[in-house]
């Protein structure tokens, strides 16, 4: 089943960074994060905002933003 990733246009001009998941290493999972300018070009560099031990725990953490 594939899920449904668009937002409305009103919610997307809000967004200001963008997250994503890595997988470090066994047991450890990071949040990157990378910023969006106001012509909505996405940085070159990130950086982790969050270290959880499980994918899970990574993706509630990104929910709960």
């Amino acid at each position: 089943m594939s899920q449904n990733n668009t937002m409305p246009l009103d919610q997307f001009l809000r967004v200001r960074h963008v997250d994503e998941i890595i997988k470090a290493d066994e047991n450890s999972w990071w949040v990157q994060r990378r910023s969006v300018d106001r012509n909505g070009k996405l940085s070159t560099q990130s950086r982790v905002v969050f270290f959880a031990y499980t994918e899970e725990a990574a993706q509630q953490w990104i929910t709960a933003q």
